[in-house]
């Protein structure tokens, strides 16, 4: 799995770079029509589209039907059903292509939930840093306190506190604070092992991780920014406080969330663009 995340997320990274500086709105979009063109290609080369179209046309013909026989309620049930009939034969037409583009929708929301889903931590800023230990590694401890500690690659950025240890939890926290925009990496130390985490704080769009998995495939679907924590590590995963994003539209002033108007955009570009792929959807 973290094959394939390095893989999207270098593709990613060049992709958006150039955008980076500019409103969110602008890499949504261009995300949205590159989406477009995949979903309607799927559907091109995935699914039955001559017989789409038949039932598509079966079921326009039911709609004439009820407006021309308004007046007859045993025609329009039978036309009713037609419709629901004809309407679960285009559904079940339409899952091959669906199922073909689950898996890869999946991964780019994930990879682009890391760059539009979380603000930018501002200077004056304080952040709280949890390491959650492994059973086997709280096993050993035999009830004393572990020995952990966190530091920063630079004074930009600041660790305020020693190692809180939450026991009942199996839980290690910090508090750290922002001084400076920029690009930084927290180092962890429990007994003997250390391990990194990324902090970005950088004003532009970028990848931002609030956690760094383990090993389990789920936590690295979901967060594939940074490489999972080694199968040996006493760490299960590493979480930074980050705060959620909102998509501003710019005149109109409303507040999406980034999932919201990447969908609208999509489903614009969907239909604005069937025909010329020779798509029925």
């Amino acid at each position: 799995m973290s094959f394939i995340n390095g893989i999207l997320t270098g593709l990613l990274d060049a992709l958006l770079y150039p955008l980076r500086e500019l409103h969110p709105l602008v890499g949504l979009t261009l995300m949205s029509m590159l989406t477009s063109a995949v979903v309607l290609l799927a559907y091109k080369y995935a699914s039955n589209q001559p017989a789409m179209a038949r039932t598509k046309q079966k079921i326009h013909a039911h709609l004439f039907e009820i407006r021309l026989f308004a007046d007859d309620p045993r025609t329009i049930l039978y036309a009713q059903l037609g419709i629901l009939r004809h309407s679960i034969a285009y559904l079940k037409l339409s899952l091959l292509p669906m199922a073909w583009l689950a898996a890869p929708l999946l991964l780019l929301t994930a990879q682009m939930q890391s760059y539009y889903g979380y603000r930018a931590p501002q200077p004056g800023q304080t952040f709280v840093v949890q390491a959650q230990i492994t059973e086997a590694a709280a096993s050993v401890l035999s009830g004393r306190r572990p020995s952990a500690s966190l530091q920063s690659n630079d004074p930009g950025l600041q660790v305020q506190t020693p190692a809180v240890w939450i026991p009942t939890q199996r839980r290690l926290a910090w508090r750290i604070a922002l001084h400076s925009p920029g690009e930084y990496r927290l180092a962890l130390s429990y007994e003997g092992f250390t391990v990194e985490k990324s902090f970005d704080a950088r004003s532009a769009i970028v990848s931002r991780s609030p956690h760094r998995p383990g090993t389990y495939l789920l936590e690295q679907l979901l967060y594939p920014t940074e490489p999972p924590l080694p199968a040996d590590s006493p760490l299960q995963s590493i979480d930074v406080q980050l705060q959620d994003a909102q998509l501003t539209i710019p005149i109109l002033g409303w507040s999406w969330h980034w999932t919201t108007a990447f969908l609208v955009l999509t489903l614009v570009f969907v239909l604005a663009l069937r025909n010329s792929f020779g798509v029925r959807i």
